[in-house]
């Protein structure tokens, strides 16, 4: 069975950080303009007042201190399911409601 290919970056255009970030349930304990931090979800912090995960809304970016996950919103939602990029951006977009926009096969 072949997968339908996936348009990566049209689909970081069209999904934020922040609509993963509230997938998973991130509640930030520190806002100043676009940074947000808090535990981490990658790793499941234990405390609750950990600050030790940053995300910046404006840039589409996080960052866990402690554990060293780093990257984009699609890559934050693949590291918090353990899902292999592609299954992620699938599950993301079908929990999004959105659509998967393909990539264009080159002429």
């Amino acid at each position: 069975m072949r997968r339908k290919p996936i348009n990566f970056p049209d689909v970081k255009e069209s999904v934020t950080i922040q609509d993963v970030l509230t997938l998973v349930s991130f509640s930030p304990n520190y806002r100043r303009g676009n940074q947000q931090r808090g535990p981490c979800p990658v790793h499941r912090s234990k405390s609750q007042h950990s600050k030790i995960f940053s995300a910046n809304t404006d840039r589409n970016i996080y960052q866990c201190f402690s554990c060293g996950s780093k990257g984009d919103q699609l890559k934050l939602y693949a590291e918090v399911t353990g899902l292999p990029i592609y299954e992620a951006t699938r599950e993301l977009l079908d929990k999004l409601g959105a659509e998967n926009p393909a990539k264009q096969p080159k002429d």
